[in-house]
């Protein structure tokens, strides 16, 4: 009975390593995640009135060429000033998706002695009390955060964070925490227009400040709740 009982075990065994051999047969594999290149920038720039044109992609699944597989989301309207994300698109054949985002930039042409384009945050900025003089430079400022400039119309422009990344990137809050703004520059000083509402679901009370045109430096100082950011803003060269 007990080599009845002891057989009746090994075979039982045997039939369920069998099963599961079945069951997972194939499910171990690997996928290959389509790689997704932009040509030209992550940023265009296009006259107001101009035309866009598309510059193009580079896709690849394992080294082999999926580019006629990419979707684009999103449309630009150069009549009409503003930012326009396009989004590319593209899904492996195991259906894993994999994008990137381009944002093209249509900006008024009026002459202006500030430049459309890519600035920085000087490393000297700072943030004070409200009302409160320049002080020591602030450690958020030390990487010196991209900023982005264009000329939404003649004398108004936008600067893609008024906080100047101190929250965004210096104190690592992410993205959401670029609080963009337009500001109007009436060739002396700069005053606020406008600001987006922020994640606290309030904005900026005020700017204002000078540009050095032989520097190319915008010296802003801009007012928000009790504090006064101190940005000194250079044009990239």
């Amino acid at each position: 009975m007990k080599l009845l009982y002891k057989y009746s075990l090994i075979i039982a065994s045997v039939f369920f390593l069998f099963s599961c051999d079945k069951e997972t047969e194939d499910i171990s594999r690997i996928t290959y995640y389509c790689e997704l290149d932009l040509k030209g920038g992550a940023v265009e720039f296009v006259s107001l009135g101009g035309t866009y044109t598309e510059q193009g992609w580079v896709a690849t699944e394992n080294n082999e060429d999926v580019a006629d597989k990419v979707t684009v989301t999103g449309t630009v309207n150069a009549q009409v000033a503003g930012i326009y994300p396009l989004v590319y698109s593209v899904n492996n054949s195991d259906g894993y998706p994999t994008s990137v985002e381009r944002k093209v930039i249509v900006y008024d042409t009026t002459p202006s002695v500030i430049a459309t384009g890519f600035y920085h945050v000087d490393a000297s900025s700072s943030r004070s009390a409200l009302g409160a003089a320049a002080g020591t430079p602030a450690t958020e400022f030390a990487t010196e955060p991209p900023i982005t400039i264009y000329q939404t119309a003649p004398g108004k422009f936008y600067i893609s964070d008024l906080f100047g990344g101190y929250y965004s990137i210096g104190r690592g809050y992410g993205v959401r925490y670029d609080i963009s703004g337009i500001v109007s520059f009436d060739g002396t000083n700069f005053s606020l227009v406008s600001s987006n509402a922020t994640p606290w679901g309030d904005k900026h009370s005020a700017v204002k400040g000078t540009y050095n045109a032989e520097t190319k430096t915008l010296k802003l100082q801009v007012d928000y709740a009790t504090f006064t950011f101190h940005l000194n803003i250079v044009e990239n060269q």
